[in-house]
């Protein structure tokens, strides 16, 4: 995404909001408007200094206490999605300047809209220091354990993951305590899991998957085995039609033609030869959650040897099939596919043979 071209969603609203302790595109309760605001008042008496906080959520309207009353006393921009963010951002008088003091994104910002992988990566190319959250309901699906995993590549490093339930609710406050002490002492406190830096050992953490290969010895980002070359972004449709994965392969790659491909067919047959074997990739996904795998690192001799994996190669159709029911919607979505190919998002190949997949799967 550019600066240049808008996100799908609501139309971005006009300007830049006014600067106060709480800016909403709804009403905040009194009661609630009238504590945060007296909160704001003892950081102040204390010398304290309220810190810029800037929330993505499509239903900022019914969190909204939940974030005043963890976050009591600090500046809260609320944006209901992307579309609204990039209007803010791209909005007169809203140069870089200075760095907002953390981002609260939730992974759903409603149908038909960019999720919050569009805002992770607009957040990011503004403010390469960010300290940036997923703050989010239950990952507790395939769809949205992929999404999570593609926020923190482009985030280009762990993301701490607070799910909104009881357990991690209060684990936020003390991040932006200590995130505040760091900047009266003019420090850069990055949120990253390094034990030196002191964060809670208890923070969860979605790290950007890496495939590591034996043979020949390599690392790869989950992305580049899921999407590139680029004759699989149609590849993972076909799968759900198709007897085979050579035939999908075949398929996929009949199915890609200038200008939409960027990869010449040598090209990419060798780049698919370089590439860890796809079953066990689509294996350690399928049966998840691989958005926790400890350090974001699959090693493919692991799968090769694992007892499940071995048994699951009789059948090993239903988890291809699996895996393009799973995760087609997002290897084939706007969002994805412009990121890998900016400027080939409407009109592209790809959407013919979704369509026909969707209607016989």
């Amino acid at each position: 995404m550019t600066m240049a071209e808008p996100p799908r969603g609501r139309p971005a609203p006009p300007g830049r909001p006014q600067p106060g302790s709480v800016i909403v595109s709804f009403d905040l309760a009194d009661l609630e408007r009238q504590q945060h605001a007296q909160a704001a008042d003892r950081l102040r008496a204390a010398g304290l200094e309220s810190l810029d906080v800037i929330i993505v959520d499509d239903q900022a309207d019914f969190y909204a206490g939940w974030y005043t009353s963890r976050l009591a006393g600090h500046n809260l921009c609320f944006f209901d999605g992307v579309a609204s963010l990039w209007g803010h951002l791209a909005g007169p008088g809203n140069e870089p300047g200075r760095c907002p003091a953390l981002a609260l994104v939730d992974l759903d910002l409603g149908h038909g809209t960019d999720s919050g992988f569009s805002a992770v990566r607009l957040l990011r190319q503004r403010w390469p220091d960010l300290p940036i959250v997923l703050s989010t309901s239950p990952i507790s699906d395939h769809r949205r354990e992929l999404l999570a995993v593609f926020c923190a590549e482009v985030n280009g490093a762990p993301l701490v993951l607070l799910e909104h339930n009881a357990d991690t609710a209060a684990q936020l406050a003390p991040i932006v305590e200590r995130i505040a002490a760091a900047r009266r002492a003019s420090k850069l406190l990055p949120l990253a899991p390094d034990p030196a830096l002191g964060w809670n050992p208890h923070l969860r953490w979605i790290h950007p998957v890496r495939v590591e290969a034996v043979k020949p010895r390599s690392r790869h980002p989950l992305s580049e085995l899921v999407l590139t070359p680029d004759w699989k972004v149609p590849l993972w449709s076909f799968l759900r039609i198709t007897a085979t994965y050579g035939e999908a392969v075949r398929k996929a790659k009949d199915s890609v033609r200038a200008p939409y491909t960027a990869t010449p067919e040598g090209l990419g047959r060798e780049a698919a030869r370089r590439q860890p074997w796809t079953d066990a990739v689509i294996w350690r996904m399928v049966e998840g959650p691989f958005h926790a795998v400890p350090g974001g690192l699959v090693k493919i001799e692991a799968v090769d040897s694992a007892p499940e994996f071995l048994a699951a190669r009789d059948d090993f159709r239903s988890k291809i099939k699996s895996f393009a029911e799973f995760f087609e919607r997002v290897l084939s979505s706007d969002e994805i596919v412009n990121w890998y190919w900016p400027g080939q998002r409407r009109n592209t190949p790809w959407r013919t043979h979704l369509s026909a997949a969707l209607r016989h799967g």
